[in-house]
């Protein structure tokens, strides 16, 4: 399920929330738009040479330290108006195909549905490549299988796939039934736009 083709990762395009931020040395700015605006021309740099870009990571991704365990809180103001801010800037504008997620919650809820579907697939219109952070293959942060039929991601791990033995053992094969198949063809649809979107260059 993971396209390894050609990409590249973008510096990171958080906004600075805390001074005790882990990362806040790789983010461009404690302002959204600004942040936006230097993402994305380095986004277009990037895409320009025929690589694929993923800017991470989506959103409001605080702390480094147990960052599988964070509980990040905003509201849907501040996320729309300051926190996603930059990752929209660089997908209207520049055009970025891939984005990565952060490994935190939003709120309670891991794969923010609100966030990566409604917000990038549905409103911006976005048919990117989505991935998730990387969780040492622990599978305690993210799965799968919730990653699949929530958002149309991909997963960034060493060993948690849809078929795996430990996977169906604990969620079900996906490709059992009908729906799974199809956010599954979803998601290869959006990996492969990503891949073809930059063979031109």
């Amino acid at each position: 399920m993971l396209f390894g083709i050609g990409c590249a990762y973008a510096p990171a395009m958080n906004t600075h929330r805390s001074p005790f931020g882990g990362r806040n040395f790789e983010y461009y700015s404690e302002d959204g738009f600004i942040a936006g605006e230097i993402g994305g021309s380095a986004t277009a740099g990037i895409m320009s040479t025929g690589t694929n870009v993923f800017i991470k990571h989506a959103a409001l991704n605080d702390g480094d330290t147990n960052r599988g365990g964070n509980t990040t809180w905003a509201n849907e103001q501040a996320i729309r108006e300051i926190y996603m801010l930059p990752y929209e800037i660089s997908i209207k504008t520049y055009k970025a195909n891939g984005v990565m997620g952060s490994l935190n919650r939003i709120g309670m809820s891991w794969f923010h549905y609100g966030m990566y579907k409604t917000m990038l697939r549905d409103e911006w219109g976005w048919q990117g490549m989505l991935i998730t952070d990387g969780d040492g293959g622990s599978g305690d942060c993210y799965n799968t299988p919730v990653a699949m039929l929530s958002i149309q991601g991909n997963m960034l791990s060493i060993s948690n796939y849809v078929n795996s033995r430990q996977t169906i053992a604990a969620y079900g094969d996906a490709t059992d039934y009908v729906y799974g198949r199809y956010m599954l063809h979803n998601t290869i649809r959006n990996a492969l736009y990503q891949y073809c979107s930059t063979l031109d260059k």
